[in-house]
């Protein structure tokens, strides 16, 4: 009959059905797994982003304070340079002694106290102009060590935010994915059971049909033994009868 050919292709479907909720379970857990994995990755770059911008202020007021130091360094030293410029300039004779020059004084004050006052002004003068270029250059040194340390920041902050977004837009696309597949399985989910149902009536209308044909089997024979039984009682009197007849 049609029942059975019905229950064989519901049970077909059945399986079909429980094959895809299967798949559909799987892409779930491995979609959960990769959120939350990129969102570990994200809370660490979060974190390391956090990190890098803490040691870059700290190492910014390093900087600050470096050139400060090296900038009031020049400025006394420039104020003491100015003084001893004029401590040493022979103003009688218009004479100044300049860093770096090794310059005789006049004759005429070979033997006076002027000429015993600048005779150590160069070296000094010199010393004083050394230290002020060398602060100079230490501060240049700084400058230039920090607009690295900027610009690699910078580098380092802006990769971190492009890995975060992607990673914010990579879970947002997971996460619709995975709802849509939750969505599908719960109608699979639907035609599973609405499967089961139909099964369980084709299965009552199954076992009915065996039922009824049991008790056919069953009385089969002693339908057939009584009628057996009636042609063979026709039979005798019949039989009777066309004696009777003969005489």
């Amino acid at each position: 009959g049609r029942a059975p050919q019905q229950e064989a292709a519901k049970k077909r479907e059945q399986e079909d059905l429980e094959d895809t909720k299967l798949n559909q379970e799987n892409d779930i857990q491995v979609l959960q797994t990769d959120i939350e994995s990129i969102n570990a990755e994200i809370a660490e770059l979060e974190v390391s982003l956090k990190q890098a911008g803490s040691d870059r202020k700290a190492e910014n007021g390093i900087f600050r304070q470096a050139v400060a130091d090296q900038r009031a360094t020049q400025n006394i030293l420039k104020k003491a340079l100015a003084r001893l410029r004029e401590f040493y300039a022979p103003s009688a004779n218009g004479f100044i002694q300049q860093p770096g020059q090794a310059v005789a004084p006049p004759p005429s004050q070979a033997a006076s106290g002027d000429y015993s006052k600048s005779g150590g002004a160069g070296g000094v003068l010199q010393m004083i102009a050394k230290v002020i270029a060398d602060a100079g250059a230490e501060e240049a040194k700084l400058v230039a060590e920090e607009q690295n340390a900027q610009e690699a920041y910078a580098e380092l902050a802006n990769d971190c935010t492009k890995s975060i977004e992607a990673n914010k837009a990579a879970v947002s696309e997971k996460t619709r994915v995975e709802e849509q597949t939750a969505g599908a399985k719960s109608e699979t989910d639907a035609a599973l059971f609405a499967t089961g149902e139909e099964l369980s009536k084709l299965g009552e209308t199954i076992k009915g049909m065996h039922m009824d044909c049991d008790w056919l089997l069953k009385f089969f024979d002693m339908r057939q033994k009584a009628r057996q039984e009636e042609i063979d009682s026709l039979n005798e009197v019949y039989t009777i009868l066309s004696g009777e007849s003969e005489d």
